[in-house]
């Protein structure tokens, strides 16, 4: 065979290798998925089954619903929450219990190896309101009227307290007074002798009647220095008023 002939063979059996190869393949096909028959695109859908909340108040109990089209049957399902939970149900039900905005994703591997990844399906929990409670802004305002009270019951209680402590205290002091005996009380100070009578009166400052000679009034007259007696000298008797009467003998202790 010439080298001409073997050219055209060669290049006949590559035509027919890239057309086999051409046909064999799925349109749409990924390149590591090999199609020796005819097979068609692998779709995914994900969606929340009718009648789930998609938001809500944690914890939030949704139910999700998948299907997959093309490929090759049978399907394998796998569904990843957000939460660092996963699934292997075609429609799985699950419980969120951390607030935030979760994407739910759904992929699906057929026989032949295909595999697809749905469009993200989103879940809030906290941020608004959903069928199995309120929103958090009403828990927040049910936990401040909550406490509000509390704060009341417990004043109330308080004040109540300290009044029965102040009566209490108020009756045990008058009931001690009433047992403690009466405070001592002295008596007042007793008048002396200069204190009865009548005010001493000066006997200087009063003028002597005209028939006192002299010495004050019904006062006999100064003694001069010859009246006073001196050193040992004998006083003698007063005079008796009784004419008739015998003189007073001198005292004896005199001398």
């Amino acid at each position: 065979m010439s080298w001409g002939a073997r050219l055209i063979v060669g290049g006949g059996l590559l035509i027919a290798l890239l057309a086999a190869s051409m046909v064999g393949y799925g349109s749409n096909a990924p390149a590591s998925t090999y199609c020796y028959t005819s097979c068609s695109a692998l779709t995914v859908s994900a969606t929340v089954a009718a009648g789930s909340p998609s938001s809500g108040n944690a914890p939030l109990t949704v139910v999700f619903s998948g299907s997959a089209n093309g490929g090759t049957a049978p399907y394998t399902y796998s569904w990843n929450f957000g939460d660092q939970s996963s699934s292997g149900n075609q429609n799985p039900t699950h419980t969120f219990t951390q607030t935030g905005t979760f994407d739910v994703y759904l992929t699906v591997q057929d026989s032949s190896g295909q595999s697809t990844t749905s469009q993200a399906v989103v879940v809030q929990v906290g941020g608004g309101t959903g069928a199995q409670g309120t929103t958090n802004n009403d828990q927040s305002l049910a936990l401040l009227v909550a406490g509000i009270v509390i704060v009341a019951v417990v004043a109330i209680a308080v004040v109540l307290l300290l009044m029965m402590r102040r009566k209490h205290s108020s009756q045990a002091m008058v009931d001690s007074a009433a047992m403690a005996p009466a405070a001592y009380e002295p008596p007042p100070p007793y008048p002396g002798p200069m204190m009865m009578g009548p005010p001493a009166v000066d006997p200087t400052s009063l003028e002597p009647p005209p028939d006192a000679p002299g010495g004050g009034p019904g006062m006999p007259p100064p003694p001069t220095s010859d009246d006073i007696p001196g050193p040992g000298a004998v006083t003698p008797p007063p005079p008796s008023s009784d004419p008739g009467a015998s003189p007073a003998p001198y005292p004896t202790d005199q001398y």
